[in-house]
């Protein structure tokens, strides 16, 4: 019952959105897809959904019509986004490592022969050689490991089956939307912009490489940066692409009539509401002091 009272709510409020009727009504449909579920959409979603129509609505802020907009034609949801950017999106960034390109920057500025790039080369040739075995470690037969008792056990997250010949295809197409995005980032109003693609490693001021649980962390960070470019800036579906150039361009375009209903009922219950009368004393006191 409470579910049902959610989406009157929400639905009585698309209704009033100052949106043309092709994008009401695509509104509304997405509305109630997302209340088909017997729980429900989840709590949080609701919560930003009340907030961005109060927002709209009450307080006349119609720059959150962006918003709108947004969760309508730049869902974030497995079925509408592209299949290799929702494996990038999920896909832990230990995946990708290998296939990333990584630059070290004292290799491009200095020569290959210099006692400085080997001493570089070889520091970091024996922090990757130095990662512990945990069988090592423990002592334990890589092929009998009797002494550990081992459970067949479910996972209790789904977790996302990709190949693994397939992580270098999506780091691929990463670069390509990537490149895409910087080259037209003036048109897209892109705010968070990452300068390079290329993990670029410095060295420190000792000339050597960082040790490797700072480079893992890094890469970490540079990588959820790409994510969260790609996140802001998601590619918009060709269907979805031509329909909003067709309200763009129709010339019989029109504003929902119920929204302008609404706000004349809004005007007309302001006038009849008679003053504070402290707020008039205080106008009254200005005017005074203004003459």
């Amino acid at each position: 019952m409470k579910i049902l009272h959610t989406y009157r709510g929400l639905l009585r409020s698309v209704r009033r959105l100052p949106l043309d009727v092709i994008t009401l009504e695509r509104a509304k449909s997405e509305l109630k897809n997302r209340f088909k579920d017997s729980h429900g959409p989840q709590s949080s979603l609701v919560t930003k959904w009340q907030a961005t129509f109060d927002a709209i609505l009450l307080r006349h802020d119609y720059s959150r019509i962006n918003d709108v907009f947004d969760d309508l034609f730049k869902k974030r949801t497995r079925n509408s986004m592209s299949k290799w950017l929702y494996q990038l999106r999920e896909t832990d960034y230990l995946k990708l490592k290998p296939y990333w390109p990584q630059v070290e920057l004292i290799q491009e500025i200095i020569d290959n022969e210099s006692n400085v790039v080997t001493k570089y080369d070889q520091k970091l040739a024996r922090q990757r050689t130095n990662d512990i075995c945990v069988y090592d470690f423990l002592k334990l037969d890589k092929q009998r490991n009797n002494s550990v008792e081992m459970y067949d056990l479910s996972p209790i997250k789904r977790q996302l089956e990709v190949p693994t010949d397939s992580y270098k295809c999506i780091v691929e197409r990463a670069k390509e939307l990537f490149d895409f995005l910087m080259k037209n980032h003036s048109r897209l109003d892109i705010s968070n912009k990452v300068a390079n693609f290329e993990m670029i490693y410095e060295p420190t001021t000792t000339g050597l490489p960082w040790s490797a649980d700072y480079r893992d962390l890094r890469l970490r960070k540079h990588i959820s940066n790409i994510k969260l470019l790609f996140e802001s800036n998601l590619p918009m579906k060709q269907d979805d692409l031509a329909q909003l150039s067709s309200i763009m361009l129709d010339p019989n375009f029109t504003i929902n009539p119920i929204f302008y209903k609404v706000m004349i009922r809004e005007r007309e219950k302001a006038l009849e509401t008679p003053p504070n009368p402290l707020v008039s004393k205080h106008l009254q006191l200005k005017q005074l002091l203004v003459q």
